[in-house]
């Protein structure tokens, strides 16, 4: 195991001044005992070889890291990097961004597999197409078999994807297969300086991807399914609050469609998703409260909020 530290300024050199690595894996890590290991074997067992995996953890307090060690099994391109505790998985990434040096970065997550030739086939691609972002379709399987695994897009051949196709698709509750959902990577010449939004604690990935498109990169997204998204218990996806919710709002007003008029109408459209969802909680909270006056406060201001009673969302107000 390699320990990496981004306030040490000596750390690169104790990796030596091999410069040629070709993609850079973060993982962001949070008490991910139950499937890291499987997500670092995964990794590590890439037929791109020229790679290195940035374990990034986030305060755990569990035996994690032992077990991602444990199943690198000495495999010195896994190199942890430990966090000062718990500062959210946008700034954990960011630390494996400060520390990478590969001409491409992926992001794995610490409960999800990758295809063993995924990383090669994808960065080739990428490269012949030139693209600066690229993703493949994911397969979503879920934990224990309670449902089919099942494709997340209905791809057949490969797309460019400009900011005003990303936003579209990425309308918070509106359904569809979202493209945010996807895992891409990036080339890191074209990532330059920008960094994950850390006031984020869910939709970082896809506010980023939608900067880099907004700034000029070319994004190009292909139908292999090379990434298998587990759903699970434990799952982090759309827990929304009026926390999460308040700090996606701040991030989309600071979105600047720099005269895109079609970008410009999908963003009034992400806002106005954001905003009903941002009502909904609050219809929420006032019905379980019994606060009948404060649940008609937040229908009157948005009334849209009213149509999200029902089916999925209604079982949670049951809850």
């Amino acid at each position: 195991m390699n320990l990496a530290n981004e306030d040490d300024g000596g750390a690169l050199a104790a990796f030596g001044d091999d410069m040629s690595t070709r993609v850079s894996v973060i993982m962001a890590n949070l008490n991910g005992a139950a499937h890291i290991a499987e997500a670092v074997r995964s990794v590590l067992s890439q037929t791109e070889p020229a790679l290195e995996l940035l374990l990034c953890d986030d305060g755990s307090t569990d035996d994690s890291l032992a077990r991602a060690e444990a199943a690198a099994a000495g495999d010195a391109r896994l190199r942890i990097v430990p966090g000062g505790g718990r500062t959210g998985p946008a700034a954990t990434r960011n630390r494996g961004l400060a520390l990478a040096r590969g001409d491409w970065v992926a992001v794995v997550d610490n409960d999800d597999l990758i295809e063993p030739d995924r990383l090669k086939r994808l960065c080739g691609t990428a490269q012949a197409d030139s693209a600066d972002v690229a993703a493949d379709n994911l397969l979503t399987f879920y934990e224990g078999g309670a449902r089919a695994e099942h494709p997340h897009l209905a791809l057949t051949a490969p797309a460019w994807i400009d900011a005003a196709a990303y936003a579209e698709s990425n309308i918070m509750l509106r359904g569809g297969r979202q493209l945010g959902y996807l895992k891409p990577i990036f080339r890191r010449t074209a990532l330059g300086a920008t960094r994950y939004d850390e006031s984020l604690r869910i939709g970082e990935d896809a506010d980023l991807v939608l900067r880099l498109l907004i700034g000029g990169a070319r994004m190009r997204i292909y139908p292999e399914c090379g990434y298998h998204y587990r759903k699970h218990a434990g799952s982090i996806s759309h827990r929304l609050t009026p926390q999460t919710l308040d700090a996606m709002l701040a991030a989309h007003e600071r979105l600047d469609a720099r005269g895109d008029a079609r970008l410009q109408r999908a963003l009034a459209r992400q806002g106005d998703a954001l905003r009903d969802a941002r009502a909904f909680e609050d219809l929420v909270a006032a019905l379980k409260a019994r606060d009948f006056g404060g649940a008609l406060a937040a229908a009157l201001k948005r009334p849209a909020a009213l149509a999200l009673l029902h089916g999925p969302l209604l079982a949670r107000l049951k809850r």
